[in-house]
């Protein structure tokens, strides 16, 4: 992702599990990214620790200004209402981490929500995080949405490129 991505700015990873995917944006990004991390589990059942916060990310108020991009893992059974969450808040970017077929095997009302971003080269698909030995064995990638043609501008690479492969071991 850091080759294609410029990860610079303020992100919010809502859904942060154990903030594998915050860690491993901060640490390409030069020092140039912060990202503060909520996990969507109950505060009576915390099961990660280090974060930020625990919230419902569906009711977090994102203000204009204060968030340049959500960068985050959704689970994979909410993954399309997680992107129409997404998009609709005030940020310039949306990095979600989705199963490898999200957008090849898509149904007709995905295919619907993203021709928009996909007619107007504000769509990508990038290599997901490497898989950890021990873990379960599943192929994603990050869908990246530019939520303007002024903001793929901003944060893509100039010299960035990306490779749409299965990060299967």
């Amino acid at each position: 992702m850091h080759k294609a991505i410029n990860l610079r700015g303020r992100a919010l990873d809502p859904c942060a599990g154990t903030g594998t995917l915050a860690r491993e944006a901060m640490s390409f990004s030069d020092g140039k990214l912060q990202v503060r991390t909520n996990d969507i589990c109950s505060a009576h059942s915390r099961k990660h620790g280090g974060l930020d916060g625990y919230v419902d990310a569906f009711t977090l108020n994102i203000p204009h200004g204060n968030i340049d991009m959500l960068l985050f893992s959704p689970p994979f059974l909410m993954t399309d209402t997680y992107c129409v969450w997404a998009v609709a808040q005030p940020v310039h970017l949306v990095i979600m981490l989705v199963a490898g077929d999200y957008f090849t095997n898509a149904p007709s009302y995905r295919s619907e929500f993203l021709r928009p971003f996909e007619q107007d080269e504000r769509l990508m698909f990038i290599n997901g995080l490497p898989l950890v030995p021990g873990r379960k064995m599943r192929r994603c990638i990050f869908m990246v949405l530019f939520l303007t043609r002024g903001s793929k501008r901003a944060f893509m690479r100039a010299d960035g490129y990306c490779t749409v492969y299965h990060n299967k071991l």
